[in-house]
């Protein structure tokens, strides 16, 4: 998939489809994209925790959906990586992806959606 690079102003968004997230971790991650004069967003939810979890599988897999239909969210990060992804693959329409390819960035955990995105 041929992808354009993000510019200034672009909207990104930042979800968690893994293991919960550091509030803290978080406030940085934020304000070194807004540094590079990005719009980011955050699902209100992305603090959630279940066990070890960063909320309920339908939760994580609704936010990441929420994002990827969002024609205006040029990238998506992942918060942090952990476990949990792969309970939510089968649960996420891919085609806004396939229709607009947009990086998704991560590490971890997500390198089962990026690897699933690369095929």
């Amino acid at each position: 998939m041929k992808m354009k690079p993000l510019k200034e102003g672009d909207s990104v968004a930042i979800v968690a489809p893994s293991s919960p997230v550091d509030a803290n971790l978080l406030k940085a991650g934020i304000e070194a994209l807004e540094r590079e004069n990005l719009k980011v967003e955050v699902s209100p939810t992305i603090l959630s925790r279940e066990g070890y979890l960063a909320g309920g599988d339908e939760r994580r897999a609704q936010e990441f959906d929420h994002y990827i239909r969002r024609d205006d969210v040029r990238a998506i990060f992942i918060a942090r990586g952990g476990y949990g992804i792969l309970r939510i693959l089968d649960m996420i329409d891919y085609d806004p992806l396939l229709m607009d390819p947009r990086p998704v960035i991560g590490f971890s955990d997500s390198s089962a959606l990026i690897s699933f995105l690369s095929t």
